[in-house]
C-alpha cells in the first residue's frame, strides 16, 4: 500500500475580506497545512492564501471539518 504521510496538496485559498482569515488559519492549523504565502490583492479586498496541505489530511477538507 502507498504510504499517503509524505505528500502533500498544494491549496491556494481567495478569501473576500480579512475577516474569514482566523478561520481559515484555524481549519488550516488543524489540518497541519505549511502557509507558503500570503498576499493581498492590490486594490481589492481579496486575500491569498496559499499552504501545503498533507494528503492525509486533507479528506474532508472541503466541508472544513
Amino acid at each position: 500500500s502507498m504510504d499517503l504521510c509524505g505528500l502533500s496538496v498544494h491549496c491556494h485559498l481567495w478569501l473576500q475580506t480579512a475577516e474569514f482569515l482566523g478561520k481559515v488559519y484555524a481549519v488550516l492549523g488543524k489540518r497541519r497545512a505549511k502557509i507558503l504565502k500570503e498576499d493581498m490583492k492590490e486594490s481589492t479586498s481579496l486575500f491569498s492564501v496559499e499552504a501545503l496541505l498533507p494528503v492525509a489530511a486533507s479528506f474532508g477538507f472541503a466541508e472544513g471539518a
